[in-house]
């Protein structure tokens, strides 16, 4: 059987910088969340990936189209179908291959986070989104993500990638079936969505809280959650 790592059409991958990985994940915007790959895979016909030995980072797999086969080697075998997200944990030997007859589309992460740490066991299992409100919102989270990573990397993309990560994360892991409508989440992502439209500019604090019409102190409250 055919077999391919990468090289789709129409494929997206990016690559963050690793030389000052440790410096980031101490930053305190940052909170112990940073990504190191990120992509999209669409009609992912052939794919295939082993790891032996697995990876540094956890990796979440979002099946948007078709299906595929995820296995922990010597545990378990998770089938993954439209709708539904499963993080492989850091460090797990593991393979996944796409169904021949229904090459899946995915949104992939390559990440490293506290956040699933104090999941636990919560994020071990595969997440089904029923709600179309939920799976657009999932969706749109990846693709301010993707645009984001598509940016230079300097430290003001890496801090809203990595909250937009914390976000993509909690609206799975802990408002399965439900659309969050929590204030908080609100200000976070309209906050990261207009740092995102304006990249190019130098944005203070203050510039920011200005747009949310809330104080400097409740922002960065926010930030650091």
């Amino acid at each position: 059987m055919m077999q391919k790592r990468d090289g789709f059409k129409d494929e997206k991958h990016i690559v963050f910088p690793l030389d000052n990985q440790s410096e980031l994940l101490a930053h305190l915007l940052i909170h112990g969340s940073y990504i190191t790959e990120i992509g999209l895979y669409p009609s992912a016909q052939y794919h295939y990936r082993e790891r032996f030995e697995g990876t540094p980072e956890n990796i979440l797999i979002y099946c948007i189209e078709g299906e595929g086969i995820i296995e922990l080697l010597n545990k378990e075998t998770i089938q993954l179908k439209n709708g539904e997200i499963f993080c492989i944990p850091a460090k797990t030997p593991h393979r996944y291959y796409t169904k021949g007859d229904h090459p899946w589309s995915i949104l992939w992460i390559r990440f490293v986070s506290d956040i699933t740490t104090n999941i636990g066991n919560v994020a071990k299992k595969k997440v089904k989104i029923n709600l179309p409100a939920k799976k657009s919102l999932i969706q749109n989270h990846f693709i301010d993500l993707l645009d984001v990573s598509e940016k230079e990397h300097h430290l003001h993309h890496i801090i809203a990638a990595s909250k937009l990560l914390e976000l993509l994360l909690v609206e799975i892991y802990l408002l399965e079936d439900k659309v969050s409508y929590d204030k908080q989440n609100q200000y976070l992502t309209k906050c990261i969505r207009y740092m995102n439209e304006n990249i190019e500019k130098e944005l203070t604090l203050k510039d920011l809280t200005y747009q949310l019409n809330i104080s400097q102190s409740y922002l960065g409250s926010i930030f650091k959650k």
